[in-house]
């Protein structure tokens, strides 16, 4: 891990509880040297590289070179629009966390764009029965979202906000679901179809074949506006809080962002210890005043 950060930082820690170097060790006169302070690292004409030794006492040995990952290219744009934040969880109590250390996420990094994270959330995770899911138009709007998700006490009145959350399961689907076609019905026969190709599996088949009929209609040869793209990627948020399958790859294609350092599903702060019966104890009763008793037993252990 150390030497992994290092390659990512570009720069080299000082050795642990270094002082003096070893003048028995001339360090001087080879191409080697003790760090023995923060260095910058410096990159030649080859990528940073690092060599990682293991030693077991069985005679196993191991050796692994690392190098520094290729830069990566320049952002053709990071500026807000239509986008969908995808979040689950495997409970409730861990998804309301999880959508909290977004909402820091976004506090602590204002340069990052909104494209990558939703991006990096709907493709790079996976996915548990608690879901949410949040159709915005900017950053700012998403900060204000996720702070109306984690402080309400009624979650699931929120999709007039374009916010869908729950249990895929819940008894909910349905009407989540209709409310998805909805959607689709005020919006061009362009965003059914490209719904359509996107979803792999349907919560119910009678969804399937109601977008199928969307679909076919007449296309309006208008361009599509922010606001369609925003109410297609909401119908897409609702169908998959309601169980749905979706290629986001697919879906989200015209808005492809890049992976970045996203927050991951909490690890739910329980203790499991194997409860064992205690341990009987037998001690003999007090033997008469000036005898010793010829047996005493505490705390005999069952495995």
């Amino acid at each position: 891990i150390k030497a992994v950060r290092m390659l990512e930082a570009g720069e080299l820690p000082s050795s642990l509880h270094l002082s003096e170097p070893n003048g028995h060790i001339d360090a001087a006169g080879g191409p080697f040297y003790l760090c023995d302070r923060l260095r910058k690292w410096e990159r030649g004409a080859w990528p940073r590289r690092a060599g990682v030794s293991s030693f077991g006492l069985g005679g196993t040995n191991v050796h692994v070179v690392l190098e520094e990952a290729p830069p990566r290219p320049a952002r053709r744009s990071s500026k807000d629009g239509p986008s969908l934040l995808v979040l689950s969880a495997r409970d409730e109590a861990s998804l309301v966390s999880l959508a909290s250390s977004y909402a820091v996420l976004l506090d602590r990094e204002p340069s990052l764009a909104l494209p990558d994270l939703c991006w990096t959330a709907a493709t790079g995770r996976s996915e548990h029965p608690w879901r949410a899911a949040l159709a915005v138009a900017t950053r700012y709007e998403l900060s204000d979202r996720l702070q109306l998700l984690i402080h309400s006490a009624d979650r699931t009145s929120l999709s007039g906000s374009l916010v869908f959350w729950g249990r895929m399961d819940a008894a909910a689907e349905d009407w989540l679901a209709r409310q998805s076609l909805g959607r689709l019905e005020g919006l061009p026969a362009w965003s059914s179809r490209r719904l359509l190709e996107s979803v792999r599996a349907w919560p119910r088949p009678g969804l399937e074949r109601r977008t199928r009929e969307l679909a076919s209609r007449e296309d309006d040869p208008s361009p599509a506006t922010p606001q369609e793209e925003l109410e297609l990627l909401a119908s897409a948020g609702a169908l998959w809080r309601s169980g749905a399958r979706i290629d986001w790859e697919s879906l989200l294609e015209g808005r492809r962002g890049r992976r970045v350092l996203a927050p991951t599903s909490p690890f739910r702060r329980e203790r499991h210890w194997v409860q064992t019966p205690p341990a009987p104890s037998s001690v003999e009763p007090p033997s008469p005043e000036g005898t010793t008793p010829s047996r005493v037993e505490i705390g005999r252990a069952h495995v």
